[in-house]
């Protein structure tokens, strides 16, 4: 699992344990491992969130959790330590609950790992089925090479999600951090873009144009909102123009911003339903196909985003609708 983790940008956190390192966790524990004595100090001095006994040692999830940072981070969690960390936190967190196909499985493995398992640890399944409604995904753990990949594409999509990344090509553009240091290159003008990630049985559909400034590339349907238009209604109207489709708006995705020329886009990636999937195409386009986000490259600029429509669409946990569309349009009318 660590090494499928290991080209993402995230900063590896860690918890405290009064438990002894295991053989191969003595040079990468998730844990810092403390005596009694020094993590009751710890405790005494306030420097937890909350703290339990299981299995006879003592674990602590530190305040430094909270702390400021520059980037995501990432954290093992028993669902004590995340409902903690969730009254606290002031940004964003998702939460995967990763479990063995059965009582009997997780039994099996904990005496190959430990050689004997108490009554407690055998318990661990049916506790972790009874608050797996409370995480966002829930994987079982039949393979770890496949586990590995599905922890890799979860947090990829949750990291477009959230981060206010959108690919141009293959390069990525940030707003509204980025700086510019040319005056005369500042935006004159601003425009509203929706983008909708269609998903049926499992695909999302992409449109390739060969024309444009970019040359052949493939895209979400979708375009600009004219004004006075809802985003919802725009959205339709446009995939109704490109592909002839109707779709069901589920909700937003994520919402993202760049500068194209002078002018600067803010756009929102809606996730949606179709009634069919027999597409016909307008001038705009030349081919489309309907793809299985796992099956593209690594490497691929729209695989994230295809991957956090299918997630987020699975889970239901959409962007807030309102405040999404409204604080964009304001934004743009303002200028």
């Amino acid at each position: 699992m660590k090494a499928a983790l290991h080209d993402l940008p995230l900063t590896h956190l860690r918890t405290y344990t009064t438990r002894p390192p295991r053989p191969f966790e003595r040079a990468n524990s998730t844990y810092v491992h403390l005596t009694g004595q020094e993590f009751h100090e710890r405790e005494a001095r306030g420097e937890f969130i909350e703290t339990v006994t299981k299995y006879g040692y003592r674990y602590g999830s530190p305040r430094s959790l909270v702390a400021p940072r520059t980037g995501p981070s990432i954290v093992e969690l028993d669902i004590n330590g995340i409902r903690s960390l969730r009254r606290v936190l002031a940004t964003p967190a998702v939460s995967i609950l990763v479990t063995a196909p059965s009582p009997e499985d997780l039994h099996e493995r904990l005496t190959h790992r430990d050689g004997s398992v108490s009554e407690s640890r055998s318990n661990d399944w049916n506790l972790s089925m009874t608050s797996a409604s409370d995480y966002d995904y829930v994987l079982v753990n039949r393979n770890v090479t496949t586990l590995g990949r599905q922890v890799v594409s979860i947090i990829t999509s949750e990291l477009v999600r959230f981060s206010g990344v959108t690919w141009i090509g293959a390069q990525a553009k940030l707003l509204p951090s980025q700086a510019v240091a040319d005056p005369a290159a500042l935006p004159v003008a601003s425009a509203v873009v929706v983008k909708a990630g269609i998903l049926n049985d499992g695909r999302v559909l992409m449109l390739k144009a060969s024309r444009g400034a970019h040359g052949a590339k493939r895209d979400l349907p979708g375009g600009q909102v004219r004004l006075g238009e809802d985003p919802v209604a725009a959205l339709q109207r446009e995939v109704r123009e490109e592909t002839g489709l109707e779709i069901d708006v589920l909700g937003p995705v994520r919402q993202w911003s760049f500068i194209e020329g002078r002018t600067q886009f803010f756009g929102i990636t809606w996730a949606c339903r179709a009634t069919a999937d027999h597409v016909v195409l307008s001038s705009e386009h030349d081919a489309y196909e309907w793809i299985e986000p796992h099956h593209l490259p690594l490497d691929a600029p729209e695989r994230a985003e295809m991957l956090a429509v299918v997630h987020t669409i699975e889970s239901g946990h959409f962007l807030p609708i309102m405040a999404t569309s409204r604080s964009i349009l304001s934004d743009v009318d303002a200028d």
